[in-house]
């Protein structure tokens, strides 16, 4: 069976019970009980002398024992034991004095070697002068008070009564029985009234508490869950005590993958949403069941505890009240999943020690078969798998695939040759290395690495175990003054060249020259907006251009007051390009074209400034005509729509098409033509035409609503069938069409050979042809009707078609009808031509084995037979027929 747990316990109620505050000093010895109800001595508590120099305090105990008197004290190293109310070398001052009640001792501490064993002991009523006791019984029921009577119930008496002095309430009871056979329990030494001198009786309130652990039928209740009630001085309560019956919650955990298993050894938990954070758990058996019990009334959320492979799902949120019992808390638990593959060479050798890595999983190494596995990965997650070789032979490859539940991922990877990149950073003016430089190898696509070298005291460096890819390749000096460059001298990685690498390649070479004399220039400039009057507020993005290639060299924008600046540009020749933010402006060159080739070439050379490069950008112009669009076509479902953009001047250079339902944009539909589908039955279509061309506006026109859509009838017609006695050539075929609905309906044919129309049959018969030899056929009818949309419905196909022999002639048998002597066929033409012709010779209507040849010699086994042929005509595609000659005379013998 399941077991169950608690996991956290409510606290029970403390039965510590705190030092008294200003007990007087007690006198040695067992007091007489005129001593106790007389004067009391001095109390020595403040000009008492001290405790020995060489005492320290170890502890300070309270000790109950079973009669009254006060006898307090304070321990110190070398006091002695002591038994019956003696007791020496005890320090009597008030101040964390000791108090013994009663001549009988309980307890008894232990000083050996300067130790002093301290603590409570609670073991019966701190019973004191004036102090009265009573007693509790009563029987521990199940469910209710008419329930069975519970044995082996551990029953907690609890009392709490305000200390003297004033102090707040303290626990002076606490003790615990076990209920007997019957289900009863019985304390008898409990303080009813407690009394403090020159004070009243102070009632003592009681708690009980019964604890079920040992069974899960029924609820333990605690102290904090029990009335309060106070006892009648030298009396009995009886009582009972009620443990409300448990509720259970129970069910079966299973895997999705097929074939479906029961998860066993799986702990399940069940968190009190009711009372926070109390927890109850159970294991599933072998089998995936499990049983929590012992739940009181309240809202559990059920969960089963994550596993290292079984995805956690999602809890289920139970409540019960006392005594319910769910059975269907049921769950089903997916696997996690796991990539395996094998890693080899280019030449398909398996590869070892390759290590294979993946987010939230630990990286694993291919053993000697190149095999690994690695995981798991819960849920449905992207994973993005790396395969790298510590030795740099072989070049680091990346695959991504979708990890999901219950399915295994299988990726095979063949690396391929690592490359080699190397190269020397020099200064352009002297040729000297220059060391330090971070040479940085950067992808022109994602998903490969991105390694970073530094030149040496040579000024080289090397990349080894680079992927084949293309890269730009950057190299930034150290010393101050130097800039950043690209290979080849490029100012930005925009414009770099490009370093191609190819598996296995040793490129060396990928120099860098570095220049650290070069003056760079700043350009600036301001952006206007041709309005009235000018604005300087356009904002626009400006980007300086190499003339060579169109490639974007720097860029920045605009500020609100139209500025702009670039600052570290290179000396080389640029063009200046200024793009409006605002669309209704045109982009214009600097010089005021629009034309990039016509655009005014900036030499940037020794000058470290460059301003008053301004634009100013003018406002696109209306197109001059702008029809509205209309639709062309029927808006009835299954029918195209065409959007007819009319005639705009100047003629844009390109229309853009948005279709749309009910005023809503239609997904995907911004084509010319629209098919109307089921989705637009009883809405009104419009069109949304935009028209745009390089110095207009962009504009856009909407077409008038159509007719909300209409749907054309459904005719209701059976697949038709076709009757026919076989499928040979002259066959007649017939379609039968069935009962279309709603009647009437008219119908048209077409008969199909091998799915092709065969041309001019269409009537609702077909007499099979030659041509059909070796087709099959079949017949597709149409039912029109008007207001219906027409429908058509196709029969199932027939059988091969096959040909007819049309020449059959009977064979004739010529020869001596004498053993020993030959007989032979005479078999006319069969048609048509060519027809394959095979013989049985046959004895008085048997099959003469051997005998298949178009002669046959008589035996003497023939004698007084008689003797027939049959011939047999095959042709591809057709019948094959069968003729049998008339019969010999009988076979005589010879002589």
């Amino acid at each position: 069976m399941p077991s169950s747990s608690r996991r956290r316990q409510r606290p029970r109620a403390s039965n510590r019970i705190a030092p008294w505050p200003n007990s007087p000093a007690p006198t040695v010895g067992t007091p007489s009980r005129a001593t106790r109800n007389g004067p009391r001595p001095p109390s020595t508590s403040a000009c008492g002398s001290a405790p020995p120099a060489a005492s320290r305090l170890l502890s300070s105990s309270r000790v109950r024992v079973a009669r009254s008197g006060p006898a307090d004290g304070r321990l110190f190293p070398g006091s002695v034991p002591f038994l019956g109310g003696n007791m020496t070398d005890v320090d009597l001052r008030r101040l964390g004095g000791f108090r013994m009640r009663g001549a009988a001792i309980l307890a008894a501490l232990a000083v050996a070697a300067g130790l002093v064993i301290a603590g409570p002991v609670v073991a019966q009523a701190d019973a004191a002068e004036g102090d009265t006791l009573g007693s509790v019984s009563g029987v521990v029921f199940g469910g209710s008070s008419g329930g069975p009577r519970l044995a082996g119930v551990r029953v907690t008496l609890s009392g709490e009564a305000f200390g003297c002095d004033g102090e707040e309430p303290r626990t002076v009871y606490d003790k615990s029985v076990v209920t007997d056979s019957a289900g009863k329990f019985t304390f008898t030494d409990a303080l009813a009234t407690r009394t403090c001198a020159g004070e009243s009786p102070n009632r003592v309130s009681y708690r009980l508490a019964g604890s079920a652990a040992h069974s899960g039928d029924f609820v333990a209740r605690s102290l904090e869950d029990s009335p309060a009630f106070v006892l009648t001085p030298n009396a009995t309560l009886s009582t009972t005590v009620v443990l409300l019956p448990s509720a259970v919650i129970s069910g079966h955990i299973t895997t999705t993958a097929l074939p479906s298993v029961g998860v066993g050894g799986l702990v399940v938990q069940a968190k009190d949403n009711s009372h926070g954070s109390i927890i109850f758990t159970a294991t599933t058996d072998a089998a995936g069941y499990f049983r929590i019990n012992g739940l009181t009334k309240a809202q559990y959320a059920v969960q089963p505890v994550s596993d290292p492979l079984l995805n956690q799902p999602s809890p289920q949120i139970v409540e019960v009240v006392a005594g319910q019992k769910v059975t269907n808390a049921d769950f089903q638990m997916s696997e996690k999943t796991f990539i395996t593959g094998v890693v080899t060479s280019p030449a398909g050798k398996p590869l070892p020690n390759i290590a294979v890595s993946a987010q939230t999983a630990a990286t694993v190494i291919t053993s000697s078969s190149g095999r690994y596995t690695i995981g798991p990965f819960a849920g449905t997650v992207g994973v993005k798998v790396t395969y790298t070789d510590p030795s740099l032979r072989y070049s680091t490859v990346f695959r991504s695939t979708t990890a999901a539940p219950d399915t295994d991922r299988t990726i095979d990877v063949s690396l391929v040759a690592a490359a080699t990149v190397s190269g020397t950073a020099r200064l352009q003016s002297s040729g000297a290395p220059v060391a330090a430089v971070t040479v940085k190898l950067t992808p022109r696509y994602p998903g490969l690495p991105s390694p970073t070298a530094t030149t040496g005291a040579d000024g080289a460096y090397r990349f080894p175990g680079v992927a084949p890819g293309s890269y730009s390749v950057s190299f930034t000096p150290k010393e101050k003054g130097s800039f950043r460059q690209w290979w080849r001298a490029s100012p930005t990685s925009a414009a770099a060249s490009t370093l191609t690498v190819s598996a296995g390649q040793q490129l060396t070479a990928v120099d860098a020259n570095i220049n650290t004399a070069l003056t760079l220039a700043t350009l600036r400039g301001t952006v206007t907006l041709q309005s009235s009057p000018p604005r300087p507020d356009g904002a626009a993005i400006v980007s300086l251009v190499r003339p060579s290639d169109g490639v974007v060299i720097y860029s920045t924008t605009t500020d609100t007051a139209g500025r702009w600046s670039i600052g570290s540009v290179i000396p080389a020749p640029y063009t200046v390009r200024f793009t409006p933010s605002n669309p209704g402006f045109l982009t214009r060159w600097l010089g005021g074209s629009t034309d990039p080739a016509k655009a005014t070439v900036v030499t940037v050379g020794t000058a470290a400034d460059l301003s008053e490069l301004d634009a100013a950008l003018a406002l696109k112009h209306p197109f001059d005509q702008a029809p509205t669009p209309t639709i062309v076509g029927s808006p009835t479902v299954g029918s195209t729509v065409i959007a007819a953009a009319g005639t705009w001047l100047p003629t844009p250079d390109a229309f853009t098409y948005q279709w749309m339902r009910k005023g809503v944009a239609i997904a995907g539909a911004t084509n010319k033509s629209y098919a109307i589908t089921a989705a637009d039955l009883g809405f009104k279509l419009t069109v949304a035409v935009r028209g745009a061309k390089g110095d207009q506006i962009a504009q856009t026109k909407t077409s008038g609503p159509t007719v909300a859509v209409t749907n054309l009838g459904v005719l209701n017609g059976p697949t038709p069938t076709i009757s026919a006695l076989d499928t040979s050539v002259g066959t007649r075929l017939v379609a039968k069409t069935g009962t279309w609905k709603p009647d009437p309906v008219t119908l048209s044919f077409l008969w199909l050979r091998n799915g092709g129309p065969i041309s001019g049959a269409t009537s609702s018969t077909y007499t099979l042809t030659a041509k059909d030899i070796g087709a099959h056929i079949s017949v597709s009818v149409t039912g029109t009707k008007a207001g219906y949309a027409a429908s058509t419905r196709t029969s199932s196909e027939t059988a091969t078609v096959v040909g007819v022999l049309t020449s059959v002639p009977t064979p004739a048998i010529g020869g001596t009808p004498t053993v020993g002597s030959n007989l032979y066929v005479a078999t006319p033409a069969w048609g048509p031509a060519p027809v394959g012709l095979t013989f049985q010779w046959k004895r008085s209507g048997s099959p003469i084995a051997g005998a298949t040849g178009s002669f046959y010699r008589l035996a003497a086994a023939d004698a007084g037979a008689r003797i027939t042929v049959t011939v047999t005509g095959t042709k591809a595609g057709y019948y094959t027929r069968s003729v049998t000659s008339q019969a010999t005379t009988s076979i005589r013998t010879a002589g």
